[in-house]
């Protein structure tokens, strides 16, 4: 539930492409798993019909073992973006996804400053 908030004031963001647009992602469910050596679901989550959802969970982590950083953020982005394209009208649109822009310097090591985003 936590891992689509806005990271604006964090300072644990973590950048990657997200349906073609460099964006920010809030890293403290990673921090908090890690930190408490937790497994990680992804939800999934399917309309079927007026007021009735399918929720299928979905490890991001197979294993409670420490993961490189950024790894289960560039996991969760991944889902979400594959959840998003199957079912776009079902995402909400508004929550301004794109308001926080990367900075040009200091924005740390991670999967766009790698060439891997």
């Amino acid at each position: 539930m936590v891992a689509d908030q806005e990271p604006v004031s964090s300072e644990h963001k973590w950048w990657t492409q997200f349906l073609g647009r460099p964006t920010a992602f809030y890293m403290g469910p990673e921090k908090i798993a890690q930190a408490a050596r937790l497994t990680v679901m992804f939800a999934a989550v399917e309309r079927t019909a007026r007021g009735r959802y399918r929720v299928e969970f979905q490890p991001i982590t197979a294993t409670r073992a420490p993961s490189t950083p950024g790894a289960v953020t560039e996991r969760y982005a991944r889902l979400v973006e594959a959840q998003v394209r199957a079912s776009p009208a079902e995402w909400t649109w508004s929550h301004r996804r794109w308001k926080l822009r990367r900075p040009l310097y200091g924005a740390g090591a991670n999967a766009l400053d790698q060439g891997s985003g």
